[in-house]
């Protein structure tokens, strides 16, 4: 397997620890105290209507098992990803105990990093907005092509139509917002990262972040309205 020695400049970032409470919605509890709802259960919301309709579709019992499934895979090609841009000791053990499906989509993920990525900034690191009062953790910060980029790594069962996934970038563009207010470093670039079990290659989407963060904005007051939080 081909490897690339990232530049890794993790120990470089210093943030406080959140406390995550999961629910409906999921919530993160910042160092002042202050309870923020998840960037992922903010642009969930905008989606909720078409899950709704799909359940319904499908029935319960296969909707349940689907997105069981999918969650658990994800997490999966999540932690192999993580492992293998840190070199962590115990990769080979987590590949060991992979499926084969899951295993196949990591190598989609790490061969379209090794291409484009040079240095990492952060993974799997628990930020907050003020400005858009949300949390969450980001995949991934990088250099991408040369600019530093919020990564977000995601598995499909099947192609995905930009169209379909407004709410990704969205989303990044919440994380670019919060690691601006943590760090002052300024992110414009949006790459997510798609890896399906049909294409031989993971799909990537390039975004800028300011559209998006508009749109974030209007999720966010409409969720605000519905929740109160």
């Amino acid at each position: 397997m081909d490897s690339v020695d990232f530049d890794l400049k993790i120990d470089n970032y210093k943030f406080s620890k959140l406390e995550r409470i999961d629910g409906e919605p999921r919530l993160y509890v910042t160092p002042e105290g202050t309870k923020l709802p998840s960037i992922t259960s903010v642009t969930g919301f905008t989606t909720k209507e078409g899950i709704q309709q799909w359940r319904a579709k499908v029935g319960e019992s296969e909707a349940n098992r689907v997105s069981k499934k999918a969650s658990g895979r994800g997490t999966v090609v999540h932690n192999l990803t993580e492992k293998y841009i840190l070199k962590h000791n115990d990769f080979d053990k987590a590949k060991s105990k992979a499926m084969p499906d899951a295993i196949d989509l990591f190598h989609k993920i790490r061969r379209a990093m090794n291409t484009n990525v040079t240095s990492i900034h952060a993974l799997e690191k628990p930020i907050w907005s003020d400005y858009l009062k949300v949390a969450g953790t980001v995949d991934c910060i990088g250099v991408y092509k040369g600019k530093l980029a919020v990564i977000d790594f995601k598995t499909s069962a099947k192609t995905k139509e930009e169209r379909w996934i407004e709410h990704y970038f969205m989303q990044t563009s919440a994380y670019a917002c919060a690691w601006y207010e943590r760090t002052r470093e300024p992110i414009n670039s949006l790459v997510v990262i798609v890896a399906n079990d049909v294409d031989s290659e993971a799909q990537i989407f390039e975004k800028t972040t300011y559209p998006y963060l508009m749109k974030f904005n209007v999720a966010r007051e409409q969720f605000f309205n519905h929740y109160g939080i």
